[in-house]
């Protein structure tokens, strides 16, 4: 097992998971029950970890993060062509009427 990624936000953390799972890497959870009491422990036992679990995935599970939450490309705007409304290029569906972003 490989160190992949920590954070304080839990949902950020699982939010990684979520992507890696997606692009069939195996991971865990190290620290994320100990995250409520970890400023008690000390500064270092707040931030919750992330572990690749097979080595062999680290290399291609750190280029994904890095791509998809590190250092994110910007997606550009698009216009709903239901309601004409402008939408934030990160959203799959239309914040306004809720249909599908165009393929």
């Amino acid at each position: 097992m490989k160190l992949i990624y920590t954070h304080e936000n839990t949902m950020l953390l699982h939010s990684a998971k979520n992507i890696l799972d997606s692009n069939n890497i195996e991971s865990a959870f190290k620290s994320e029950h100990s995250a409520p009491i970890g400023p008690n422990l000390g500064i270092s036992n707040i931030f919750q970890e992330l572990w690749v679990v097979h080595d062999e995935d680290y290399l291609r599970a750190r280029e994904i993060l890095e791509r998809e939450i590190i250092n994110p490309e910007p997606k550009a705007a698009w216009v709903c062509p239901q309601c004409n409304e402008e939408n934030a290029g990160s959203f799959d569906f239309c914040w306004n009427c809720q249909t599908a972003k165009p393929a």
